[in-house]
């Protein structure tokens, strides 16, 4: 009996394949490091992102091309493709205050993920699959944390 109410516990937040909402970390540092999107571009998305996904006739293409500065750009402060019925969701939500910026942008919530597909975000918002999706590697602990301290210190482009 015991072993049933463990297993329950562990269970009950993902067992429709959803990530617990308190596992996203949306919380910006008090000093984050100032990454440009130029820094950004040249060092994470140009290696990691535009092979065959995120570059003009990718797979990834209608969700941003990031093969160059002002293209990358682009996505800060646009609506997500992910925004859905009463979302406010954007892909890079600079323009909120800096306590929401990470809830409040796609490419967060889809990079930081620890599952492969089907989780929800803060707001409750279905976010589909991580990114880079299943069969890629995963973003290097050092690259996602550029892409959270981009967003997190305003998503300049230089």
């Amino acid at each position: 009996m015991i072993a049933c109410a463990v297993f329950a516990s562990l269970t009950a937040c993902s067992g429709n394949g959803m990530t617990p909402t308190d596992q996203l970390n949306t919380t910006c540092a008090t000093s984050p490091a100032m990454v440009t999107t130029a820094q950004l571009q040249a060092e994470v998305l140009t290696q990691k992102c535009t092979a065959t996904c995120h570059e003009p006739g990718g797979t990834a293409s209608a969700y941003g091309d990031y093969t160059t500065v002002d293209k990358a750009h682009e996505m800060v402060n646009k609506d997500s493709y992910l925004e859905g019925s009463g979302m406010t969701l954007k892909i890079v939500d600079a323009a909120a205050p800096v306590a929401d910026r990470l809830a409040n942008s796609s490419i967060w919530l889809k990079c930081s993920a620890k599952v492969n597909n089907g989780f929800k975000g803060p707001k409750m918002e279905f976010t589909s699959t991580r990114m880079p999706p299943p069969g890629k590697d995963v973003l290097a602990d050092a690259d996602v944390q550029k892409i959270k301290d981009w967003i997190c210190t305003g998503a300049n482009k230089m």
